[in-house]
């Protein structure tokens, strides 16, 4: 549960920066209007591809907890050669 905290944090933190782009754009400055859109627009999309390899590397890590059912899978139920270092598949 407490994985999920950082994605959710991340993916907080591009929208409230997606906000802040968008609330920039409409100020009167010039010089503040395009460099504080274009700053906020590239962290932005910074802290969104950070939660997006977040989120691919947590299904990954969940993944590979699955691998004992491909080892009796592929071994029908025989575990003594699976002991004995055939194990080179997995990887």
């Amino acid at each position: 549960m407490f994985e999920l905290l950082g994605p959710a944090m991340s993916i907080t933190t591009a929208a409230l920066l997606a906000r802040t782009s968008l609330r920039t754009w409409r100020a009167e400055n010039k010089f503040l209007k395009w460099v504080g859109t274009g700053l906020a627009a590239f962290f932005s999309a910074a802290v969104s591809v950070i939660s997006v390899i977040m989120i691919v590397g947590m299904f990954k890590l969940h993944a590979r907890g699955r691998s004992s059912l491909g080892l009796k899978d592929r071994y029908h139920g025989r575990t003594d050669s699976a002991r004995s270092g055939d194990l080179q598949w997995l990887l």
